[in-house]
């Protein structure tokens, strides 16, 4: 496995195009770290898959959290 495989499994699970910006940065935060709990939770239990796919939704609610800090230093800049 490799950086981009990883990088290119996240760009399939982005389904839901900008729906990240309806949240807070802190929302945002807060719920890849309850994704990546649950993916702890999973992989304990011997859920390989599962835990892959909650950790996946994790790295891309990050990803979101990265450009929902851009986006308000944007809205900054145009100010």
């Amino acid at each position: 496995m490799t950086f981009d495989y990883i990088i290119d499994k996240c760009r399939e699970k982005m389904r839901y195009d900008n729906l990240w910006s309806e949240f807070t940065f802190d929302e945002l935060i807060d719920y890849a770290r309850i994704k990546a709990h649950r993916g702890q939770i999973l992989y304990n239990k011997g859920m390989i898959d599962k835990a892959e796919d909650d950790i996946l939704d994790s790295v891309n609610i990050l990803f979101c959290s990265v450009l929902k800090i851009h986006s308000l230093i944007e809205k900054k800049e145009e100010k």
